[in-house]
């Protein structure tokens, strides 16, 4: 089959005992050859061949644009079609039937061959500017049919256009005054990005009574901004938000006919240099948490941050266990971004709520460091608050510290054996007496 076809073989040959041979024929033109076959002793056998163009030097693409959503049709709306095979690309308007064409010419006879691939998109506006309105282009690869029709048919259909929105941000938290971008998406029931025939009108707000929009990244942020359009075409908006105020701020982005969608951004506090300042982050366990920070020595503005983490964020080496209820990630950096961790000269005050109805609730603040070693710290419980001082910075955790266990008893002394008055002080080892499940946590024991 893949052979020279150089025209150097006549002759084929049926062995003995088989009933057939094949043999391949190519011919270069388009014609209807007859070709025969005869063997000594045998009457001749033709067959006909029909021969069809595996190329064309006109080719026509053409197809019905079919959208679903009731609206009208822009006028810049354009149907590109590219022949991958040759690298030819042809542009056609809609006709009043909603339909395109596009017809390929080539002098050399190569408009399209058997096997190319057509490619279908659809755009919006002209160059450079334009933006396409299907997700992924139409593709075909032309079958021997097309070729000889000199035709194919591919519909464009649209489909039932964007049905809801995404907001979303690569900044999940930002200091207060700093400039957060956001994008607001088109996506269809797949979750897919997919542009709309008509500009899309969006509704953007915060619950921060600080917090403010702007289009551009230097903008006035006066809290005028409250809309933003995605134009025809387009998959999407990228709008700017600042707040004045550290917390949790909720964004809500929503638009005609489609659910309103939420981003939340922590926002964290700038100190002052050498001022005290109390930060906190609202929503956990049903409380909030608050970080008491002392003047801290400092020629310029601090930069606290506190997050939940999760026992996944612990170093590996750490021994997990059961009882952890609450995992802060709690940093404190200079303004170069270094970060500040030792505290030994103005300790931070944490105080951290817990669930108070729990059977088992946390009684103890404890650390672990980036080697995944624990440190438990002396804690306050005041209702349903622990509270303690932090020297230096790391994971911060609460979990329910195990009370002590009696794990070998001391054997009764002998009563009736009398111990002098001058006689040497004696030594009770309690080292072995008491034991504590939460030793290898970093608890420690002291009689």
């Amino acid at each position: 089959e893949d052979g020279a076809f150089d025209g150097s073989v006549t002759t084929a040959e049926i062995t003995s005992g088989d009933t057939s041979v094949i043999f391949y024929y190519r011919d270069l033109t388009s014609e209807k050859p007859m070709v025969s076959a005869e063997a000594e002793g045998l009457v001749v056998t033709s067959v006909e061949l029909r021969l069809l163009p595996a190329r064309r030097a006109e080719f026509t693409v053409s197809g019905t644009f079919i959208s679903l959503e009731d609206k009208p049709i822009p006028a810049d709306l354009r149907v590109e079609v590219t022949n991958q095979g040759t690298g030819e690309v042809g542009n056609s308007l809609l006709d009043q039937e909603m339909r395109y064409e596009v017809t390929f010419e080539d002098e050399d006879g190569r408009a399209a061959s058997l096997g190319d691939e057509i490619r279908v998109q659809v755009y919006l506006g002209g160059a450079p500017n334009r933006s396409s309105l299907l997700k992924q282009p139409i593709t075909h690869q032309l079958t021997l049919e097309e070729i000889v029709a000199s035709v194919t048919d591919l519909d464009v259909n649209l489909g039932l256009g964007p049905s809801g929105l995404r907001v979303s941000s690569q900044v999940s938290s930002a200091f207060e005054g700093q400039i957060v971008p956001l994008m607001v998406e088109l996506i269809d029931d797949e979750g897919q990005a997919l542009a709309s025939l008509d500009d899309i009108v969006i509704n953007v707000s915060s619950d921060s009574e600080k917090g403010a929009f702007d289009l551009i990244e230097d903008g006035v942020f006066d809290g005028s901004l409250t809309t933003a359009t995605i134009i025809s075409g387009d998959t999407s908006v990228i709008f700017y938000y600042r707040d004045l105020t550290s917390g949790q701020p909720v964004i809500s982005v929503e638009a005609e006919g489609m659910v309103v969608v939420t981003e939340q951004v922590l926002i964290t506090s700038v100190i002052d240099p050498n001022q005290s300042e109390t930060i906190s982050l609202s929503g956990v366990k049903g409380g909030d948490v608050e970080i008491d920070i002392p003047q801290i020595p400092s020629d310029t503005p601090i930069y606290p941050s506190v997050i939940v983490a999760s026992t996944s964020d612990l170093p590996t080496s750490f021994i997990a266990r059961d009882d952890i209820d609450t995992v802060l990630s709690i940093t404190i950096a200079d303004a170069d971004g270094t970060p500040i961790i030792d505290f030994a000269n103005y300790p931070l005050t944490i105080r951290i709520p817990f669930e108070s109805e729990s059977l088992n609730p946390p009684n103890t603040v404890a650390l672990v460091d980036s080697a995944g070693h624990p440190e438990f710290l002396n804690t306050t419980v005041v209702g349903n608050v622990l509270q303690a001082q932090v020297t230096h910075l790391s994971y911060v955790l609460t979990l329910r510290n195990s009370q002590p266990i009696v794990a070998s008893p001391i054997v009764d002394e002998p009563v009736d054996v009398p111990i002098e008055e001058d006689a040497a002080d004696k030594l009770i080892d309690l080292s072995g007496v008491f034991g504590d499940v939460d030793i290898e946590y970093g608890d420690q024991l002291s009689f």
